[in-house]
This record gives C-alpha cells, sequence and structure tokens, in this order.
C-alpha cells in the first residue's frame, strides 16, 4: 500500500522546505545561530507521526532535519554547515490524497521527544491497535454505533448496526466460487453502479455457511468502514478508480513481512467476535447460561455441559458454533478448548485438562498423518507406539492402559472418562503453527480452537520433548510390563501362516470375524493360514494388521514373515506405516479413505 511519508515527500516538499527556512531565520539566535546569516540550503523528512481526528480529517508532525549554511556578515567566504531538527505540525483533509493542505506551527525539536497524539497511525495509515486494547476498541465502536449491546446482552442486528452507521447492505454475486465473503465500497463505483457506503454481501453465502459466518461478514467490512477509510484514501491518491476492500476466503501471504493490508485484516478478524459478543455481556449470558444448564443436566459432567453452552450462546449471540467457542476460551473457560474439534473429517470427544498445562500453541489432538511423521522424528515415541504402550485413540497419543482406554463391543479402543477429563496425566503433547500465515496475527490460540469443519488453515505439528518426560517415562514402563505381548514375541513362529493363526488366537478373532474387519474374503484368509497363499500382496498383509488392531511391534513381525519391509523413502509405504502406528483407532475403511485422498489404490476394493 501508499507510504503517506512518500507522498508528503512528493507532494509537499516545497511547501515544508519554505515554512522551515522561514522558522530557522525568524528562530536563529534560539537554534543557536548568533553571529551573521543563516540559510537553509535542503531539508530531510526524517519522519511522520499520524493522528487520526476524524474519517476525513488527519493532523501529522513532520520531523525534518534541515541542512543549514551560516557565516558572519564580513566573511565572504563560504560559510560553515550546521544542522537542526524541527517539528513541523500539519493538518489536511483526505479525499484521494491530502486536500486543504496546512501548516499548523513549527518547533524545534526535542531529541527522544514522542508524540502523545491519541489515535497513532502507520506510515499507510492504518490505525495502531494493540493486542491488549482490543476488548477497549471494540467496545467503543459500539457505544459509537450500536450502545445498547453495551448494557443487556443480546445478538447485534447487522442491519440495524449499518443503518446506525449510515451504510447500506446489498446482496449479489461476487464470484461463482464464493470466494470473497464480502466486500465495502469507499466510493462509488462506475461500473457496478454500487454507491460507496454500500456493504457488498455474496448472494450465495448464506446457502454455503450458517448465519454466524454471514452476521460476522456484515460486521466485519461495518469494521473496514469504521477503521480504515484514511488508508482507502490514500491509496486513491495514487489509483483514482480504486473503490471498494473485499473479504476473502483466505489470503495467502507473498512475503514472510506483515503488510500494511495483513493489519487491516487482524483489525477486523479480531475486533468482529468481540462487537458480536461484548466481553461483559457475553459473560454476563455464559455464566446465566451454564448455571442454567448445571441445574437442569443430571450427569453434572462439564464436558457435557460445556459443548451444550456454547451451542447456546452461539444461537444467543448469533454466531457461529466455533466463535462461540473461541470468546469462552479468551474470557478464561478453558475446558471449552477441548470441545467441538474436527480432525481428520472425525469429531473428537471432548477432553480437558488441568488448567494452565498447555500452552496457547500446544494441543493433544492431531491428525493420523501428522501424528504417524512424528514417529519419524522422534525415536522414543515411535518404540513406546511399536510396543503398545501408547496408543493412538480419538487423535490422540494415550497411554495404554485400563485406566484411560477401554474398547467397545468391536474391540475398537476408546478414552475412558477419566482419560478424558485428565489428558495431561495419559496423553502426548504436540505443537501446532501455521504452513500459511494470515498476517501479523496472534495465531497461536486460534490454531488450536480453530479445527472445526470448515477450517480453511493448514497447520505444522510437532512434539516438544520437554512437555512428554512423564508420559514417556510411564509409556516406557508399561512396555517393559507388557507381557502378554512379550510372551507372544518369545515364541513367535517364523512362518507366515502359523504367524496368521497365533496373531489370531492371540486377538480371539474368528476367520469371518477377520474377514469382515479386513474386507478380504474368507477364502483368502483360509488359505493364508493353511500356508497354501505363502505371497499375499503388502495390501492384504496391512488389512489383515488392521483388521486384528494389531499393536505396531505385531503388525511388523507378520509384515516381516510376508517377506516384506515397508520403507520410509516410499511415499505409499510410509503412509503404510502411519496406518500401522494407528490401526488401533482406524478401522479398514478409514484407512481406503485415508490412501485414496492422497492419491493411492486402497488396500482392499470394499465389498
Amino acid at each position: 500500500m501508499a507510504s503517506f511519508k512518500k507522498y508528503i515527500k512528493k507532494k509537499f516538499y516545497n511547501q515544508l522546505y519554505e515554512a522551515s527556512s522561514r522558522f530557522v531565520v525568524a528562530n536563529k539566535k534560539d537554534l543557536g545561530f548568533y553571529l551573521g546569516w543563516v540559510e537553509v540550503d535542503d531539508i530531510e523528512i526524517k519522519s511522520i507521526y499520524i493522528n487520526s481526528t476524524s474519517p476525513k480529517e488527519i493532523e501529522f508532525d513532520v520531523i525534518i532535519n534541515c541542512d543549514i549554511s551560516m557565516k558572519k556578515w564580513s566573511e565572504s567566504y563560504e560559510g560553515e554547515l550546521a544542522n537542526r531538527w524541527l517539528r513541523v505540525k500539519c493538518y489536511g483533509e483526505l479525499n484521494a490524497g491530502v486536500k486543504k493542505f496546512k501548516i499548523k506551527q513549527i518547533l524545534q525539536y526535542e531529541k527522544d521527544s514522542n508524540n502523545e497524539f491519541k489515535n497513532p497511525m502507520s506510515d499507510e495509515l492504518v490505525p495502531f491497535i494493540w493486542k491488549n486494547d482490543l476488548e477497549k476498541v471494540a467496545e467503543d465502536f459500539l457505544r459509537r454505533h450500536y450502545p445498547l449491546a453495551l448494557e443487556v446482552p443480546q445478538a447485534i442486528n447487522p442491519y440495524q448496526l449499518t443503518t446506525n452507521m449510515g451504510l447500506e447492505i446489498l446482496k449479489k454475486e461476487i464470484t461463482p466460487d464464493c470466494s470473497v465473503f464480502g466486500q465495502i465500497y469507499f466510493q462509488d463505483s462506475p461500473d457496478s453502479e454500487i454507491k460507496a457506503g454500500t456493504v457488498l454481501i455474496d448472494s450465495n453465502l448464506e446457502n454455503i455457511r450458517n448465519l454466524g459466518v454471514v452476521n460476522n461478514t456484515i460486521v466485519h467490512e461495518c469494521v473496514h468502514w469504521d477503521k480504515h477509510r484514511q488508508a482507502f484514501e490514500l491509496e486513491r491518491a495514487y489509483q483514482q478508480d480504486l473503490t471498494n476492500i473485499s473479504t476473502a476466503l483466505s489470503v495467502e501471504q507473498k512475503s514472510s513481512k506483515t503488510s500494511a493490508t495483513d493489519w487491516m485484516e487482524w483489525h477486523t478478524q479480531t475486533l468482529t467476535p468481540k462487537i458480536m459478543m461484548p466481553r461483559k455481556m457475553f459473560k454476563q449470558e455464559a455464566e446465566a447460561v451454564i448455571k442454567h444448564l448445571v441445574e437442569r443436566s443430571d450427569s453434572k459432567d462439564e464436558l457435557d455441559i460445556i459443548e451444550k453452552a456454547i451451542d447456546e450462546l452461539a444461537h444467543f449471540f448469533e454466531v457461529s458454533r466455533l466463535s462461540a467457542k473461541i470468546r469462552l476460551v479468551e474470557l478464561g473457560y478453558d475446558e471449552a478448548i477441548g470441545a467441538f474439534n474436527f480432525i481428520d473429517g472425525v469429531y473428537v470427544p471432548t477432553h480437558s485438562w488441568e488448567k494452565g498445562f498447555l500452552k496457547n500453541n500446544q494441543t493433544f489432538s492431531v491428525g493420523v498423518i501428522d501424528a504417524g511423521l512424528q514417529l519419524l522424528f522422534h525415536p522414543e515415541l515411535k518404540k513406546n507406539v511399536e510396543s503398545g504402550a501408547l496408543i493412538f485413540v480419538e487423535s490422540h497419543y494415550c497411554l495404554n492402559e485400563p485406566k484411560y482406554i477401554s474398547h467397545d463391543v468391536f474391540g475398537k479402543p476408546f478414552l475412558t472418562p477419566y482419560a478424558r477429563h485428565h489428558m495431561d496425566e495419559c496423553c502426548i503433547v504436540f505443537e501446532i503453527s501455521a504452513k500459511v500465515k494470515a498476517g501479523n496475527q496472534a495465531l497461536s490460540l486460534n490454531l488450536v480452537l480453530n479445527r472445526d469443519k470448515q477450517s480453511d488453515i493448514q497447520f505444522n505439528i510437532s512434539c516438544p520433548d520437554e512437555n512428554n518426560v512423564t508420559v514417556e517415562e510411564r509409556a516406557d514402563y508399561i512396555a517393559t510390563h507388557a507381557q502378554d505381548v512379550m510372551d507372544l514375541l518369545a515364541n513367535f513362529p517364523s512362518n507366515l501362516g502359523e504367524t496368521l493363526k497365533a496373531l489370531m488366537k492371540w486377538r480371539e478373532i474368528s476367520v469371518e470375524k477377520l474377514a469382515e474387519d479386513s474386507q478380504l474374503d474368507v477364502a483368502s484368509i483360509s488359505r493364508i493360514r493353511s500356508g497354501k497363499r505363502e505371497n499375499p500382496t503388502l495390501k492384504s498383509v496391512i488389512a489383515l494388521c488392521v483388521g486384528m488392531k494389531l499393536p505396531p511391534i505385531l503388525s511388523h513381525k507378520l509384515i516381516e514373515n510376508a517377506g516384506y519391509i515397508l520403507r520410509c523413502s516410499n511415499q505409499e509405504q510410509m503412509l503404510y506405516e502411519i496406518i500401522l502406528d494407528g490401526c488401533g483407532s482406524l478401522d479398514i475403511y478409514a484407512c481406503n479413505e485415508l490412501l485414496i485422498r492422497k492419491g493411492f489404490e486402497p488396500l482392499v476394493i470394499e465389498k
């Protein structure tokens, strides 16, 4: 975006030079020149401090370094050179640049003196808003445009908000794929005949997203109008036909450097939910809702209650479930962090942990591919997973103990209620960072929270060793004392057919049941057991491992006895490793879906 400093230098250099020259000559003694005459040779604009007084007015201090020639009256030779810094106080009106430019006052600049502007702005005329001031800024917005929302808990009516701000809402298709949700028009558009002050919403948005997203988009554009008109008018000094700002589905960074548009999007993305759910009123309603739910609930389980509370608050404030969840966490309800997460397209049951145990960018929940990739970089984690001491279940690596793991009637593991209330005691911690940064946003907490079905954020996952020492020490102990697996390995056959028989006996699974769970036919399994089929495909062997839900160490023994070795340098076989490490919680259908999603053939064709 355009630089205000460069604009002022190009547009008003002569006025600033002339005013500075007059000031230096008129105040030479105050500036330390007592004899002879002085003359300003040149000026350099060092910096500009900017204050927003209104959407159309601006005041700013230009800090100028003056190169000055000085000599005594009696001397004919060229004088000495000196320099002095000045603070030039200016005013202007914003309309495709600065109009009605005025120099109000000139002072000698005092080194290290700070501006005391109440509404400072960046060089691109974007307001400076600090993270700790976001709640205050949101309340100021409501006080000016929707004061009733600060007095009584209520949903913001976006149509009333736009009316209060003198704006109008227009719905029409913006893009065929609805990649742009909305636009705010700062200037009349001759091409589309849309007038300034119009909030344009894609007419398809309410068909593909919920009401909360539509309301959020309208308020989002209202924040742009309130905070970013000055930046728009500066930009229009160079682009006369510029009319609007767009709200896109996602913004991909071309550079790691934070741009002015990034800050503008950060303003709207962080302020909008705080405007739609003002702190005091939201907390008041949340306390009432949770109290009511506790009183009428039979279980009194905070994990059940927090999910219901999130849904009720989302409905009450007419926002998305995710927005209500994040707002609860911001206001101290940590138990909401583990609610309504979706990973690999599957709902992750609500869970909680000791308050303060996790940092903002940490989680217990990861996708199956990310979980498998961690084993390549963390040998200790891989050792404990392969031994069966840790099991991947419900998108967590959890200690494989009856206290934490139970099984349904089909033998599929799930976390016990105790485990879901004490994740810090039994599960591995992961750190999350963004693959695509959306500006200079404080993304850490949102990365953990923003994993619902429609999340557009991509993640990098890492496993911090210092957070997992206790869990891994206990996993080592479990691995050392996993007597039934150790006993089986001590007398493990080398023949493929006998190996399959031994594993099926250990798992207490029939041929018919294994055929159902592996999607292999009964005849094929019987031939492998009898030794009549000595060379089954690698896919068939992996399917058998999945069907029997084997610990990774036993899966690898079966694969080895079938004559195969998995190589992580092969992408498809790396996925097989990931499947084996998570096969306690992945059925054959989930495995096939994972392979297909990554461009490979399924393990077996489903019957």
